[in-house]
Order: C-alpha cells, then structure tokens, then sequence
C-alpha cells in the first residue's frame, strides 16, 4: 500500500499533537486522514491511543482492532 505524502506528513502532525498533549487535536487530524484512506493502520493505532486519552474507550477499543486487523504482525 502506497501512503501519499500529504497523508504521511498530516500522520507526522497527528502524532506530534498527542505527544504534546493534545488528543482531540490527533483525533482531528486523523479521523480526516481516514477519510481519505480507511486502511491505514498505523493511524487507526494512533487513534486508539487519542480516544484512551480522551476517556472514549469503546472508541479506543474499535481503533485498536482496526489496526490489529489491518497490520496483524505488527506490535
């Protein structure tokens, strides 16, 4: 699966904003990137991520099976 790179670059901003504090902001950016590329794994597992910060866990659940299913061998 070929990522383009304005997805990776908005992917690099998503995870900047959660490291820095702002999940809501990740959540944002990365339910936008989806949008545009339902299989890309490794933001459905920074979405779960984001929504566990925010206190949504049936939400942080659904991401992580999403990126479980997407990238099974990935840890």
């Amino acid at each position: 699966m070929s990522i383009p790179k304005e997805l990776l670059t908005a992917a690099e901003e998503a995870r900047r904003r959660l490291a820095a504090g702002d999940p809501k902001g990740t959540i944002h950016i990365g339910e936008q990137i989806l949008r545009h590329m339902p299989k890309f794994a490794g933001v459905h597992a920074l979405l779960a991520r984001a929504y566990r910060q925010t206190g949504e866990a049936d939400k942080a659940l659904a991401r992580f099976r999403s990126a479980a299913e997407l990238s099974p061998g990935d840890p």
